[in-house]
């Protein structure tokens, strides 16, 4: 995985698309919610579109308040809760999952355990939360605990896999290549994520990609392959 300099790639994706990481969704969203409410609506953003999460929360801030509360939350009513984000998809599951969450941070003292504890405790916390896996963990950590980690979605991995970086590499192993490629700084691993998620919706797409237009693919075995087999891309 190390022939190729992720560094480079991720500063030609930036020049490309022009990319600034002051204007992206996450950044903003860090700075405007709360620990819990960004937790929250990492999860209602499972598997939908930001649009449809965006909406859930509002449905949220509007019948409980806003900031959103763990002690508020833990006590609902989860049927109730269920119905106010059932424009995010998967709300039965995705409730469970909130109020396990609000439930667990009582536990430990509320809202303040996650700005205040190390982030070892927050992770093994966020562990035992059914329905919290390692990437919404990972975007936790990355975008409000400043901490240098990598989450990989689907698009990145589409995207590395393309590239010849992620062949049969777990989630950790990536996540680990990624980190110790472009090292510590938070700043840069928000950037590379962020732009390679976009790169992966706006060219290496799952279907149809515009490997023509894409300015990585040279670095690409994808395209290789693709040009070497005489087919279009």
């Amino acid at each position: 995985m190390d022939q190729i300099n992720l560094r480079e790639l991720v500063n030609t994706l930036v020049r490309y698309y022009n990319f600034r990481l002051e204007n992206t969704r996450p950044c903003r969203l860090a700075r405007e919610l709360t620990c819990f409410e960004f937790l929250v609506l990492t999860i209602l953003n499972q598997n939908t579109s930001d649009v449809l999460a965006d909406k859930a929360l509002r449905n949220l801030w509007t019948r409980f308040g806003r900031p959103l509360m763990p002690e508020v939350l833990a006590n609902c009513d989860l049927n109730e809760l269920a119905d106010l984000i059932r424009v995010s998809g998967m709300y039965r599951r995705k409730a469970g999952t909130i109020v396990s969450l609000a439930r667990s941070l009582l536990s430990m003292g509320g809202e303040n355990y996650l700005e205040i504890a190390p982030v070892s405790e927050i992770v093994n916390l966020l562990r035992s939360v059914k329905g919290l896996g390692e990437k919404s963990i990972d975007v936790f950590l990355l975008f409000k605990r400043d901490y240098p980690t990598f989450p990989i979605d689907t698009h990145i991995r589409r995207v590395c896999s393309r590239l010849g970086l992620s062949e049969n590499s777990s989630y950790l192993r990536l996540r680990e290549y990624f980190v110790r490629q472009l090292g510590p700084d938070v700043n840069l691993l928000r950037l590379a994520h962020l732009v390679l998620i976009h790169h992966g919706r706006a060219v290496c797409r799952a279907s149809s990609p515009k490997c023509d237009s894409c300015p990585i693919n040279v670095q690409c075995r994808f395209f290789l392959r693709r040009r070497r087999s005489g087919l279009d891309t």
